[in-house]
């Protein structure tokens, strides 16, 4: 689970910016919306607000690229995108993984795609207190390390690669139980894009190997009342209908793969492929369902940009009531949105689920935390107040200002 992020210089964050998961104990309500843990109260779901082209999705990108950087993959230069004077993007990651919490710190050169430096510290309890045990410290070529690695020869190691990735762990327990640590929590950060295709593979392997996954997609489709009786997966291609005029149409996108016709829902009676007559919405909601299925039963983060994309807002609100509900007591949602429906206090968000992002003069991206507001009194925003009329209103900027009429104006005197 992620109980911090820092990152500066990347993308459109010119500037440090945080998002803190850590919840607020000032706050009594919705206390089922967080998760305990011995040292602190992780929120469950974070929700991001802002206008088009404000970094939004750059914030997605952000903990998109941290697991990239961790797990030593392929990725797009991070730095700031509207000046080329800084090529270090930094990232600083809180994390709790197998009932351990550890700080992770790690500056990359996007013009030498090398790791400046690295830093795991790990966040111990000794006879009552809290103590920060540094497992190792990298600068360059130079690597400093605890004692129980019991390591030589450190001065080999390529700095094209970050330390926890190429150290042997065959020989040394604690080294294998911090680098099992670390990969486990870069694993567990799963990403969506609502706004491109969704890998349907997730969901596919479910339906076919796990009887448990199986049965939850089958009820998730089924519970989100998309009027389809019956749901289902099946290695043969099964129709009730003659589809010889669909099939021509389909198979020419880009995008299709034969596994889709094996999704079969059932309407009047009549079993037929979902691809041929499901929504694109509820073609997302099957391919999402697998995501959902792996976050709330292995205790994973799941990214999604863009929430409401081709979704009813009912729907998406119920996914977010699902990470924040009692039952849920190890995964974590993080999405972005326009949806001014789900800025809801009342019934489903506390103050500090929610971060505003927005530009300022200098062309790069802020984000602040709802809780930092306050409304019609100094004491804060109440947790019974109409948040969506504040925020319609500007009162938290973060809205986008067109003037539209000016171009109707324009064709007209033309």
């Amino acid at each position: 689970m992620i109980c911090r992020l820092v990152v500066e210089n990347f993308e459109t964050f010119l500037n440090k910016i945080e998002i803190d998961f850590q919840a607020n104990g000032n706050i009594k309500r919705f206390n089922f919306n967080y998760i305990k843990t011995k040292k602190k109260n992780i929120l469950k779901v974070i929700g991001v607000y802002g206008p088009n082209n404000t970094g939004k999705t750059c914030l997605f990108r952000a903990f998109k690229g941290l697991r990239a950087l961790m797990l030593a993959e392929p990725h797009e230069d991070f730095s700031y995108a509207f000046s080329e004077n800084n090529p270090i993007t930094t990232f600083e990651i809180e994390y709790y993984i197998n009932k351990r919490f550890y700080t992770y710190k790690v500056a990359y050169n996007n013009k030498t795609k090398l790791y400046e430096s690295e830093e795991l510290i790990l966040n111990t309890d000794e006879d009552n207190k809290s103590l920060n045990k540094a497992i190792f410290k990298r600068k360059e070529n130079n690597i400093i390390y605890d004692k129980e690695f019991k390591i030589k020869n450190y001065d080999s190691f390529s700095r094209s690669f970050p330390v926890l990735i190429i150290l042997n762990d065959l020989n040394n327990e604690f080294i294998k139980k911090i680098k099992k640590d670390y990969i486990d929590f870069a694993n567990s950060l799963l990403f969506i894009e609502m706004n491109h295709p969704i890998d349907i593979t997730k969901t596919i392997n479910f339906m076919q190997n796990d009887e448990k996954a199986r049965k939850f997609i089958q009820a998730f489709v089924k519970n989100c009342d998309l009027h389809i009786e019956e749901f289902g997966f099946n290695d043969s291609i099964v129709s009730d209908k003659d589809l010889s005029d669909k099939i021509n149409r389909v198979i020419s996108s880009p995008s299709f793969s034969k596994e889709f016709l094996k999704f079969s829902s059932k309407h009047n009676g009549y079993r037929v492929p979902s691809i041929f007559f499901e929504s694109v919405g509820t073609m997302k909601l099957i391919a999402l369902s697998g995501y959902i299925y792996d976050a709330l039963y292995n205790g994973k983060t799941l990214f999604i940009d863009e929430i409401e994309s081709s979704l009813h807002h009912i729907i998406t609100r119920s996914i977010a009531s699902m990470f924040n509900n009692l039952l849920n007591t190890k995964a974590q949602l993080v999405f972005t949105t326009h949806d001014v429906l789900l800025l809801n206090f009342k019934q489903l968000f506390r103050k500090d689920q929610i971060y505003l992002i927005d530009l300022t003069n200098k062309n790069t991206s802020i984000v602040k935390r709802m809780s930092s507001f306050t409304s019609r009194s100094n004491n804060g925003i109440r947790g019974d107040e109409d948040i969506s009329e504040y925020y319609l209103k500007g009162q938290f900027g973060a809205i986008p200002s067109p003037d539209l009429f000016s171009s109707l104006e324009e064709i007209n005197n033309e």
